[in-house]
């Protein structure tokens, strides 16, 4: 499943957490996300007024 997953990703990183990992500083990520999330509906918004 994982291989079949990678196969479909389109971006420069990929993170992959197992259940047996922990991040130490999971918020720092979140925070990451977040920004691309708002980014990503900035540029669609951006785009449709096109």
């Amino acid at each position: 499943m994982r291989n079949l997953l990678i196969d479909r990703c389109r971006g420069s990183w990929i993170l992959m957490v197992d259940g047996d990992e922990v991040l130490e500083n999971p918020e720092e990520i979140i925070d990451f996300l977040k920004v691309i999330y708002i980014k990503n509906i900035v540029q669609q918004q951006f785009l449709l007024k096109i």
